[in-house]
Parts: C-alpha cells; sequence; structure tokens
C-alpha cells in the first residue's frame, strides 16, 4: 500500500546495488525525498487500470481477465518492453508502485516469460496514518482510505507468497534504521551487491523521521470504529509476519480475512465504508442512517421554532405588547434557531 514507507524501501534497496529505472518519477507534495518509481511504468499502469473501469485509489476488485485477449497482449507486451528499456541488462533491479500490487498475477507471467526472479519486499504501516495522509494529499475520506489499505495489503501478501519475500513494517525501520536491513539478504536469498556495511550510512540519512508527517499509536486502531475489527486484525498479523516469515497462525488469520473481503466486494455495486466482524456496512445503508438524522434534526428545528416563538408571544403578551415575528424578536427567533441547529448536528 501506497504511503507506508515504499519509497523509503526502494530507495534502500538501491542503495544496496539494486538498479533504479532510467526515468524516475521525481519527488512531489507529501514525498519530498522522491518516489523512486519508473515514471513510464507507473503511466502504462494507471492506462490499464482505465482500461479496466479501474483506478489507483479503487479498492474494489480488479479482473484482468475481462480484457480482450489481445488488451491483456499489447499491455504485457508494452510491459516487457519498458522494463527492458528502462533497466537494460542490470542483474538485480527495485521495481516500485503500489498499482502492481492489484494484479501481481498478471506481471508474474510478464517476468516469468522474461526469466526475471522475483522477490518481494512488503512495506505496511498503521492504516489511521496512511489514512491521514491520502486526507492531507489527495482528500480521501477516511473509510475509503482504510478499505484502500486493506485490499492492498490482503492482496500483497497472498499474491507473494510463492516468492522469497521480507514483510516491512515502517516504524521499525524508521527506529531501527540499517539495523532492520540484517536480515533481508538471507531471507530473499542473495547478495547485496553492496555490502550493508558500506551502504548503511545512506541507509540511515535516507530515513528521515521528518518526513514522516502522520503518527498513531496501535491501540488508536482499536478504538477508532473504522479499524476496530477487521482492519486491526490484518494489522497484527502483519506485525507477527515481520517478525516471523513463516508464522502459520498469521498466515491462517490473513486467509480468513481475505477471503472475508474478496466475499463482500464481489458485487461491484456495493460500496463499503465500514468493516466489521462478520459483515459489512454498505454506504447505502449509512447514508439512509444520515438522511433519517437529518431529518429527525429538520423536525427538531420546526418544532423548536415554533416553540421559541410561542415563548416570545406569550412573554411579549405579559408585558401587554405583541410585536410581529419581522420585529427584533422574530430575529431573535430565527438565530437563536440557528445555534440550537447547529447543536443538535455536532450532537
Amino acid at each position: 500500500m501506497g504511503r507506508s514507507g515504499t519509497s523509503a524501501l526502494a530507495r534502500i534497496l538501491s542503495l544496496l546495488g539494486a538498479a533504479l529505472p532510467a526515468n524516475l518519477m521525481g519527488a512531489g507534495v507529501g514525498n519530498e525525498a522522491g518516489h523512486w518509481e519508473p515514471a513510464r511504468l507507473v503511466h502504462l499502469h494507471d492506462q490499464l487500470l482505465a482500461e479496466a473501469h479501474s483506478a489507483w485509489d479503487d479498492w474494489e476488485q480488479l479482473d484482468l481477465g475481462k480484457l480482450p485477449p489481445q488488451r491483456r497482449k499489447f499491455y504485457k507486451s508494452e510491459i516487457r518492453r519498458v522494463i527492458e528499456e528502462e533497466y537494460a541488462d542490470a542483474p538485480l533491479i527495485v521495481l516500485k508502485d503500489p498499482r502492481v500490487t492489484r494484479f501481481v498475477p498478471f506481471y508474474r507471467e510478464i517476468l516469468d516469460d522474461m526469466g526475471l526472479k522475483i522477490l518481494s519486499v512488503l512495506a505496511f504501516r498503521n492504516p489511521l496514518e496512511v489514512a491521514a495522509s491520502l486526507a492531507a494529499r489527495n482528500k480521501m475520506p477516511a473509510a475509503d482510505a482504510v478499505l484502500l489499505w486493506l485490499s492492498h495489503t490482503l492482496a500483497a501478501e497472498r499474491d507473494s507468497r510463492d516468492f522469497p519475500r521480507v514483510v516491512v513494517e515502517y516504524d521499525s525501520l524508521l527506529a531501527e534504521g540499517s539495523d532492520a536491513v540484517a536480515r533481508w539478504a538471507e531471507l530473499l536469498g542473495l547478495t547485496w551487491p553492496v555490502s550493508l556495511t558500506s551502504a548503511a550510512p545512506e541507509i540511515n540519512a535516507s530515513l528521515r523521521v521528518e518526513l514522516r508527517h502522520h503518527s498513531f499509536k496501535r491501540a488508536e486502531l482499536h478504538a477508532n470504529p473504522l479499524t476496530a475489527l477487521s482492519v486491526a486484525l490484518t494489522y497484527s498479523a502483519m506485525q507477527d509476519l515481520s517478525r516471523n516469515i513463516r508464522d502459520k497462525s498469521a498466515l491462517g488469520t490473513l486467509d480468513r480475512l481475505a477471503a472475508e473481503f474478496d466475499r463482500a466486494t464481489a458485487d461491484p455495486a456495493r460500496t463499503v465504508p465500514l468493516l466489521l466482524e462478520d459483515e459489512l456496512l454498505t454506504r447505502v445503508d449509512a447514508e439512509a442512517k444520515m438522511r433519517g438524522l437529518d431529518a429527525q434534526v429538520a423536525e427538531c428545528t420546526t418544532s423548536h421554532t415554533y416553540l421559541v416563538s410561542r415563548l416570545l408571544n406569550l412573554a411579549s403578551r405579559m408585558r401587554g405588547d405583541r410585536p410581529p415575528l419581522s420585529s427584533p424578536n422574530g430575529m431573535l427567533v430565527h438565530h437563536w434557531s440557528q445555534v440550537q441547529t447547529e447543536r443538535i448536528r455536532q450532537s
């Protein structure tokens, strides 16, 4: 999932000797240190997703099998051509784009045909931090951001199990620096072109804590209704995998959660803002409840305005005057009604 330290990971791998693409996507808002992504491939991935009626911020299921065979063949050919041109004959490359998470099986066919061995380095981060980052950069609602995190995290874990892999928690990477990289070579089954000892100073310099703009504690996941159940369980299981890549309990939990998520999102007509234990609250239901609450607020406002006007009229009679509602007292009724309406909405 993007906003999870993927750029930092790509930079670290490049410092250890993995080749970066010739044409890099530059730095941007919220990513001041650079994306370290292949600009041409990102453009091609966006084109592929659009043709499949999807986008980078879509958390629903993606089925590239629905594309006509000739279009699938076109994208396979184009992706292969761009990889060959961007990386030339480098023996070890780093290809980073969170979009690929959603079509790993498709990419696997391409890379297998190219004779490339796939190694997977997965980053994960507290989903509340990811949501806050997406809200700041893209104005994305928290519910959509959390679902995006969940769909990417579950897909990335599920579709990379056959590869030698490392699971890296963003918090641990920032806290431990180059020490967090020590076991990667063993888990991935390779020898770095640049030794960790030589690369460590630049690795540590690249992990700048001041570039982290959002921070949440793990306990806040359980306190927030958006993340209290399925999302928190996914995060916990990923933490277990980061400590033991073969943790059977964590893998079983992720299998169950992925199956539940797939069942819930099988119908593209459904939208799901909240994941609750075994069932999902649809946006349709949420919006219906909001409309009901708005109607109640309107009803209360009308009743309140009427009662206040009655009280003011009674007070006027007791004083012996009967000002019309267009007088300052009438303006008071309107103002007081507005104040109370706002209080009711906030409540």
